[in-house]
C-alpha cells in the first residue's frame, strides 16, 4: 500500500488504485480529544495476542507507523467494503 500525506489527513492507495483520505482527527484520552488536526489515529481490525490491545496507524507530519495500543484508549475508525 502507498499513501501521500496531506496537510491534516492521509490518503492511501491500494493495490487496485482505489484510495481513502483519513483525516487527522487525533484522539481521545479520558474526555479530552487530543492532536485534532494534527495526528491522525486509527484503530486496525487486529487484536494482539494480550487481548487488551490491539494494532493502529499513527500519522503526523509525513511519518507513519503501525503500533499496538491499548484498547481503552478512543481513536477513530474508517470502515471500508469491497
Amino acid at each position: 500500500m502507498g499513501g501521500t500525506t496531506w496537510l491534516e489527513g492521509y490518503k492511501i492507495t491500494g493495490p487496485n488504485g482505489n484510495c481513502i483520505f483519513l483525516p487527522a482527527a487525533g484522539g481521545c484520552f479520558g474526555e479530552k480529544n487530543s492532536h485534532k488536526g494534527s495526528v491522525g489515529l486509527y484503530w486496525s481490525a487486529s487484536l494482539c495476542d494480550y487481548n487488551t490491545s490491539a494494532s493502529s496507524l499513527r500519522f503526523y507530519n509525513g511519518y507513519q507507523q503501525s503500533e499496538s495500543v491499548q484498547r481503552n484508549i478512543g481513536l477513530s475508525v474508517r470502515p471500508v467494503t469491497k
